[in-house]
């Protein structure tokens, strides 16, 4: 089942996380990590690295490995994520925002 952890610090929301089952059908019995988002505001306070955690909800469900995907020009995300031992798998895939063409890239971790 999908579920979100949400940063929150005197009832004013930080950021959040949101897991679930693999949506790639080349990875079908993986678990994902489908959002992570830290607002600006709170960059290098270590809330992505809390809410990193939770891999910990993934590791509950009985999954040896995650992915998550990233978008290729936002070199921040793809240096926290690095950090934070996820390593890009060489897949790629294009995704469309409104009228753009977004590149994203996928990155996997092992849970054990």
């Amino acid at each position: 089942m999908p579920a979100t952890l949400i940063a929150v610090e005197q009832e004013e929301i930080w950021g959040f996380a949101t897991t679930g089952p693999s949506q790639d059908t080349d990875l079908p019995n993986l678990r994902e990590l489908w959002a992570i988002y830290v607002d600006p505001q709170h960059w290098g306070q270590g809330v992505g690295r809390l809410l990193m955690t939770a891999r910990d909800r993934l590791r509950g469900d009985g999954a040896r490995e995650a992915l998550l995907w990233v978008f290729a020009g936002n070199e921040r995300a793809r240096r926290f994520c690095e950090i934070d031992g996820w390593r890009a798998d060489g897949a790629r895939r294009t995704e469309a925002i409104g009228d753009l063409a977004m590149e994203e890239v996928r990155y996997r971790c092992a849970l054990i």
